[in-house]
This record gives structure tokens, C-alpha cells and sequence, in this order.
């Protein structure tokens, strides 16, 4: 039985280009990550944008990116966001417990 490797495989030379094609792909799929990030983040602003322009839909402009990060940083800051997501993350938390993985492992 054979791994697939050859002693040329292993040497150090070989190492560094594979940890630097490993490097660059990550570094790439984290660029494409941050891109998408950032093209939904342009979408909502220009979505809030005209929301907010339109009278008809003025009320729903707390929605927009700049209103909602704000709102979401004082919930950090004051423990808000914490104390609302506790329940929730008790009732995952309890229906994984309960999970048939967990019953077959603890026996």
C-alpha cells in the first residue's frame, strides 16, 4: 500500500510552494467572501436610500445600514443583545441535547 509519495514530495522546497499555494487560495476565497460582503452592504444602502427617499416608504428607513448598525452597536454595548439571544440559544442548545447523536454517544 502507497500514500501517493515520493521523497522528492517532501522536500522542502516543494513545502514552501504548496504553503504558498495554499496561502493564496486562502487569501482568495477571503477576498471573495469580503467582496460579496461588501456588494450586499451597497445593495441595502442603495435600498435604504431609496426608501427613505420615497414618502410613501419614509417610515421604513430605520432599516437602512447606517440606522441598524448603530441600533446594533448600542445593543452590544448595553448587554441588550445578550439577554435576547440567551432563550433562543437555550433552546438550541436543549433540542441538540436532546438530539439522537447525543443518545447514541452517551451509551
Amino acid at each position: 500500500m502507497s500514500l501517493g509519495l515520493a521523497i522528492g514530495d517532501l522536500a522542502p522546497d516543494k513545502l514552501r510552494e504548496t504553503g504558498a499555494k495554499r496561502l493564496a487560495g486562502y487569501a482568495r476565497s477571503v477576498s471573495f467572501v469580503l467582496l460579496g460582503i461588501a456588494i450586499l452592504l451597497g445593495v441595502w444602502w442603495v435600498g435604504g436610500w431609496i426608501v427613505a427617499s420615497n414618502p410613501a416608504t419614509a417610515n421604513f428607513a430605520g432599516f437602512a445600514p447606517a440606522k441598524t448598525f448603530e441600533r446594533l452597536w448600542r445593543m452590544l454595548i448595553t448587554g441588550e443583545a445578550v439577554r435576547m439571544a440567551l432563550p433562543s440559544l437555550g433552546r438550541i442548545g436543549g433540542g441538540l441535547g436532546r438530539s439522537p447523536s447525543a443518545c447514541r454517544s452517551a451509551s
